[in-house]
């Protein structure tokens, strides 16, 4: 169990920048199990962390459900865990199908496919079997819909899966967590999704969520990121894959924005680099190149050697250190790993800038 020890001031405040990633939830790269991941929501619980980060493209809705199962076993069981300030932030773009029932009872799925133009919307790499998500149950598929009527779809199927569902003949006496932020996530596929998220997505989410919900972008382009930052359609921005140690030239651009346009807050999310800068082989959700390689040796010798640390406490501190951060979202899929997240946390504490 994790320790009972109350952390230092400045542990504490580092855990309070962290959002627990749940991709691996959805079985990214490798299966896991419910069991795995609420022992991993309990092990963030008692270090403190209070943030939650998912989507209905993890396991193409499996993470979702995984998460809200965790985060309401773990109320019931160990209520004195889940204050108040319990927070998820999911993604709308994609609309899960084979997996949730209208609000009528019967499946409606059939209607809203000849609505809409299947064989360009459905996304072909999602597909069980042909994803890094290793679980996609079989009959489910992801179409890809930024459009005020799909935001919508999205939205509410994210919250009955997380079972946050808003209907009063649904919702449960005690929610498990509080939905904190929407993120339309992805809008960077093409010309024509990005588009019709600028067009209609944004819009459309203010109208769904009270103004306590934070409406973001989730994009592994800076581009989108400085675009959503000065046309701002968004409240916030979270920013993928572009500011960690291996590559942040584009990301750069994007925190620059922030500072122009008042301090627009940007969360961070893979500061490891697909996991190559905490001992994987993957960068860019495919094999690390040779060169990569090398240069996360130069990396973790700069650590050990000028600064006393491990590499991913100094990824960690990368992440952290620029201004307009807020949050970092950590991809973690065991209670093992949230010990280790936060033994690295302990390495930087302190350290000026953070």
């Amino acid at each position: 169990s994790a320790s009972s020890s109350a952390p230092s001031s400045s542990t504490a405040a580092l855990r309070a920048r962290l959002i627990v990633g749940t991709s691996s939830f959805g079985g990214l790269y490798a299966p896991t199990s419910a069991a795995a991941c609420c022992a991993t929501v309990v092990r963030a619980l008692e270090h403190g962390l209070r943030r939650f980060d998912t989507a209905p493209h993890y396991g193409l809705g499996l993470s979702e459900e995984r998460l809200g199962a965790a985060l309401a076993r773990c109320r019931s069981e160990r209520p004195e865990l889940c204050a108040p300030d319990v927070e998820v932030y999911t993604k709308v773009g994609r609309v899960i199908l084979g997996c949730l029932r209208s609000k009528g009872g019967t499946d409606d799925e059939a209607e809203y496919a000849k609505a809409i133009d299947m064989e360009e919307r459905l996304e072909t790499s999602n597909l069980p079997g042909s994803s890094v998500f290793a679980e996609c149950p079989a009959g489910r598929r992801a179409v890809r819909d930024y459009t005020a009527c799909g935001v919508s779809r999205s939205l509410e199927a994210s919250r009955t899966r997380l079972l946050m569902m808003r209907d009063p003949g649904k919702t449960p006496n005690h929610p498990p967590a509080r939905l904190a932020g929407v993120r339309v996530h992805d809008p960077e596929q093409s010309a024509a999704i990005e588009a019709e998220a600028f067009a209609e997505a944004f819009a459309a989410l203010r109208e769904l969520v009270d103004a306590s919900v934070e409406v973001s972008v989730g994009t592994n382009s800076a581009s989108i990121a400085v675009r959503a930052t000065r046309e701002k359609c968004v409240d916030a921005v979270f920013l993928a894959n572009r500011w960690n140690l291996l590559d942040h030239t584009t990301g750069i651009k994007a925190l620059e924005a922030a500072a122009e346009h008042g301090g627009m807050p940007i969360d961070v999310a893979g500061v490891y680099a697909s996991g190559c800068l905490v001992g994987g082989s993957t960068y860019e959700y495919e094999p690390a190149s040779a060169e990569i390689l090398g240069r996360v040796d130069a990396w973790r010798a700069l650590a050990e050697r000028d600064h006393g640390i491990s590499l991913p406490a100094l990824a960690l501190a990368f992440a952290l250190c620029a201004a307009p951060v807020r949050f970092v979202a950590v991809g973690v899929r065991s209670a093992e790993e949230i010990d280790q997240t936060i033994a690295w946390l302990d390495e930087i504490a302190g350290f000026s800038g953070l």
